[in-house]
């Protein structure tokens, strides 16, 4: 909808008396936006979307009868058609309205009531379909971070190297559209779950860097088809399933899984995963972040990972404003959104939170129920943003 509370509507014809007509009748009650032909109405779409509804003729100039209702519908799925005909084309159009899914079909000529109810049921079945979509996705949500979180306490080695990549990737996400920043976010917290699928000695040895044997690194090669597998039973996770499929896969088409896929081929999500994961690993390994970029750009790595976006990490990781500090606190003084950079641990020893994991409302609940040592410090990670506001308030009073 526009600011004014309108449905947007894209309406396509290419007579120019046609078109102002229809914006004069309908401008109170639809928020309309005009195309003279097929090709600049996708364009729209794509550039100026979403829209409610999409209003065309089925024969306009420069496009085949139906291609502009098949390739909006590929392009939005979740914007209804209404198609205006005339009596000789309606055996063409009939067909149509199953091979492209238009939602009204409008005999030429259309009575001005007609086109306003056909318009108005079109966009409540948009609103519809947006209401529905915008629930699953909270159900979803909930019920993956509910598997996260069963992983944080299952195997939160784990858990804390995909919340150290989600840590990451802020870098790469943060000029990024809100459904991509999610895709790739939830990806990075389910990234590990394959590995739960490999036997238990084999894990062990794969965290300790021990030598494996050929059907063991065979195992390792197939995680992320096994973590890609594990939400196969939930509805609406095909990208999510597929930014897991290929998280290992690389640049240059190299590594599983063993297809053509390559270059912008692989999903944007696994690109920057890819990135994230083996930084991560490499300053795990006890390198320097510097270190760790120079030996990504190394020879030895040429075609492993999006230059773009290695570029853009190596950029934005190390540039002063993005940078997080390293703050010293009480184990009693941790919030939920904090990063801890040494494990948490009760008196006993006991692992509470591992090194990179973000503390959790849960987290919190158990330390204040728990034996911690809650005189003794942890290192956060704490915005230099933080720090900004005073530094600057001082300077001003000064």
């Amino acid at each position: 909808m526009d600011a004014d509370g309108r449905s947007r509507v894209l309406w396509v014809d290419d007579n120019p008396r046609v078109v102002s007509n229809v914006t004069q009748a309908l401008q109170r009650h639809f928020a309309i936006t005009t195309a003279s032909s097929g090709e600049s109405a996708l364009q729209l779409l794509e550039a100026r979307g979403p829209f409610a509804v999409l209003v065309a003729d089925l024969c306009l100039p420069g496009i085949f009868n139906t291609t502009l209702f098949v390739r909006a519908r590929e392009i939005a799925p979740d914007t209804s058609r209404v198609m205006l005909t005339a009596q000789a084309d309606v055996h063409t159009a009939r067909a149509a309205v199953n091979e492209a899914e238009v939602f009204r079909l409008l005999l030429k000529p259309c009575a001005p009531e007609a086109v306003f109810l056909a318009l108005q049921a079109a966009a409540e079945r948009y609103q519809q379909r947006m209401a529905e979509r915008a629930r699953f996705a909270q159900l979803l949500q909930g019920g993956l971070q509910a598997l996260a979180e069963l992983q944080a306490f299952t195997h939160p080695a784990l858990h804390a190297r995909a919340s150290r990549a989600r840590e990451h990737l802020r870098f790469l996400t943060a000029h990024q559209s809100p459904a991509t920043r999610w895709e790739t976010d939830t990806a990075a917290m389910l990234s590990q779950l394959g590995y739960v699928t490999l036997p238990p000695a084999v894990l062990a040895k794969l965290q300790a860097g021990e030598t494996l044997s050929d059907d063991e690194r065979a195992a390792v090669e197939r995680v992320p088809l096994a973590a890609a597998g594990r939400l196969e039973p939930i509805p609406g996770t095909e990208a999510l399933r597929r930014i897991l499929a290929y998280q290992a896969k690389s640049y240059d088409g190299r590594g599983f899984p063993r297809d053509n896929v390559r270059g912008k081929g692989i999903p944007w999500g696994a690109r920057a995963l890819r990135i994230v994961l083996d930084y991560d690993d490499l300053v795990c390994a006890g390198l320097s972040s510097v270190a760790a970029i120079d030996q990504m750009r190394a020879p030895e790595r040429r075609g492993w990972y999006d230059p773009e976006l290695l570029a853009t990490f190596a950029e934005t990781a190390f540039s002063p404003e993005q940078n997080d500090a390293v703050q010293e606190i009480p184990i009693a003084k941790l919030e939920p959104g904090m990063v801890v950079v040494s494990d948490v641990r009760t008196r006993t020893g006991a692992l509470l939170i591992p090194a990179g994991q973000r503390v959790t409302p849960q987290h919190a609940a158990r330390l204040s129920g728990l034996d911690a040592a809650d005189d003794e410090l942890v290192c956060v990670l704490v915005p230099r943003a933080r720090f900004a506001a005073p530094l600057a308030a001082a300077a001003l009073a000064q």
